[in-house]
């Protein structure tokens, strides 16, 4: 039964939270099968495989060159 994970397995390879696995799989991104009206399973190979092409983003998004030093700073006044 190696070739199959759970959503917390599976949420570990992919780095992300069981929760967030869940939603993958109810929004059709990961394909699970349903045992016993409760527990997913996941295939291992299409979870690692998702791991490996899904780009992630963690932690804050960068800031874009142009908005370094405008922080704190009033926006220009608009023209009339």
């Amino acid at each position: 039964m190696d070739e199959y994970v759970t959503t917390a397995e599976a949420a570990r390879i992919i780095g992300y939270h069981r929760d967030a696995v869940s939603d993958l799989v109810r929004r059709g991104e990961l394909h699970a099968e349903r045992i016993n009206n409760r527990l997913l399973l996941l295939k291992r190979a299409e979870v690692e495989e998702f791991a490996r092409t899904r780009k992630r983003n963690r932690g804050r998004p960068r800031k874009l060159a142009s908005m370094e030093g405008t922080v704190g700073q009033p926006a220009a006044e608009q023209p009339s």
